[in-house]
């Protein structure tokens, strides 16, 4: 059973804080912070009816905020900006 709105509200509000900290943390670029918070709140408000009450609501915002990370990669590389490896090669 989806989440009333009021509900729906209430959760992504709780976890802000978090799912910012995440955002940082993955994508290593706070600039590009308030822009992917924004589109995975906007993802999990489109796709409300699609989360169950009674699962792990950060656990979910978690994972789309991890692929909105990966688009704005993918996006930056596709606009030829540099993106450094998460792997390190010595020489």
């Amino acid at each position: 059973m989806p989440l009333s709105d009021s509900k729906f509200e209430s959760e992504i509000s709780r976890i802000q804080g978090d799912l910012r900290g995440y955002i940082i943390s993955i994508s290593g670029r706070s600039a590009d912070c308030d822009d992917t918070l924004q589109e995975t709140n906007i993802f999990l408000w489109e796709r409300r009816s699609e989360f169950s009450d009674g699962t792990n609501f950060k656990a979910w915002a978690f994972k789309v905020a991890y692929y909105k990370v990966l688009a704005h990669r993918r996006d930056r590389i596709r606009r030829g900006e540099v993106v450094f490896s998460e792997t390190h090669t010595e020489h």
